[in-house]
């Protein structure tokens, strides 16, 4: 078995990354309404740390 030395062009990664960084991971063509979306997702992230927070507090109730 032969090994092939793979080469790569390490400045056209970071420029091809910074780019993709640059454009976000929401494209022009994404179906969904943003503000519908991010309205969401805070409701998600709101109850989740909710609960969190709540098992946290009884928790520690429970070792008093």
């Amino acid at each position: 078995m032969t090994q092939e030395k793979l080469s790569y062009n390490l400045e056209e990664i970071k420029k091809q990354a910074a780019q993709f960084i640059e454009e976000g991971t929401i494209t022009q063509d994404y179906p969904l309404n943003l503000n519908e979306a991010y309205t969401l997702l805070n409701a998600a992230l709101a109850t989740e740390i909710m609960r969190t927070a709540l098992s946290t507090s009884s928790n520690n109730c429970n070792r008093n």
